[in-house]
């Protein structure tokens, strides 16, 4: 059995297991480009939703080094007048967001980043 089976078939986008409990899962599940954001516990036999700034897909996300409950996303939505790749952060694990940023302007595209291993505020 797919660890990811519950979810349906949506192909996984990006998986990361926390580093201190590999029972720890997280994924972006969806669509080509960006999708929904899950967390599973126990290796995969139960999946949360986070819940996501706006309610939007994620294209991308990391955790901090330094907090397991600060996690920095790229959330993507389509619009009519084009797409917009917008960066948050959350220190409570997805409760609350906060607007950080639009990576390389507002239809920008950024292509990767990770959090500083010894400057919690650089990225």
């Amino acid at each position: 059995m797919r660890l990811d089976s519950l979810l349906g078939s949506r192909p996984i986008i990006y998986f990361q297991v926390d580093e201190e409990n590999n029972s720890k899962i997280y994924m972006i599940k969806g669509f080509s480009i960006a999708g929904d954001f899950y967390r599973t516990t126990n290796e995969g036999i139960y999946w949360d939703t986070i819940g996501t700034p706006h309610d939007t897909n994620i294209k991308d996300f990391i955790i901090s080094p330094f907090s397991k409950t600060e996690f920095y996303v790229i959330n993507y939505f389509d619009v009519n007048i084009g797409t917009f790749q917008i960066f948050y952060k959350t220190t409570n694990s997805g409760e609350d967001w906060e607007y950080k940023c639009c990576p390389m302007g507002e239809f920008g595209i950024r292509l990767n980043f990770t959090v500083d291993h010894f400057n919690a505020n650089t990225l």
